[in-house]
């Protein structure tokens, strides 16, 4: 089956985040398989949480490339906005370099890599859907819609994310 950016049969996304990152694994049809959230304590020196995550998504990817074989990363890749103000240039920077991270150890887990932008799967979303706010009822909804047992909003993303590249 074709989808939206020829990745295969199983899709991994993630949503990168200065605070926590969600990653979801979703099958060809787009029903989420399994997820986690990657966070790492914020009171930790930046380089630090980076280096967390960076052995997180190395055992996550290490082991989802080993049991699914052609597997696919997606990446969320935009500027976040909130409230239509752009963000301030350092957690852009800090967002770009999660980025890499993420990118790096895809590809040292031999794994395929594309970014997508916010717009394309969020364009996919109700405007019901939209306006939630990322809290508890955020992951409850999608839990329900879902029928994955989500822990976190960047979860939530990163499968919604997966879904539409799989379409």
């Amino acid at each position: 089956m074709q989808n939206l950016l020829d990745l295969g049969t199983h899709i991994i996304g993630v949503d990168p985040g200065s605070r926590s990152l969600g990653v979801a694994l979703v099958d060809g049809a787009g029903r989420p398989l399994r997820s986690w959230s990657v966070r790492p304590s914020g009171r930790t020196p930046m380089l630090d949480r980076q280096r967390y995550v960076a052995g997180a998504l190395r055992t996550i990817f290490g082991t989802l490339a080993h049991e699914y074989p052609g597997a696919a990363v997606i990446v969320e890749d935009g500027i976040p906005r909130y409230r239509d103000v752009p963000a301030v240039p350092s957690v852009i920077g800090t967002l770009g370099e999660m980025r890499g991270i993420i990118m790096a150890e895809a590809w040292r887990a031999g794994l395929r890599v594309r970014k997508m932008s916010p717009l394309t799967w969020k364009c996919r979303l109700s405007k019901a859907e939209r306006a939630m706010k990322k809290g508890a009822d955020y992951v409850a909804y999608w839990r329900g819609v879902l029928g994955h047992d989500f822990r976190s909003p960047d979860a939530v993303d990163a499968a919604l994310m997966a879904r539409r590249a799989s379409e």
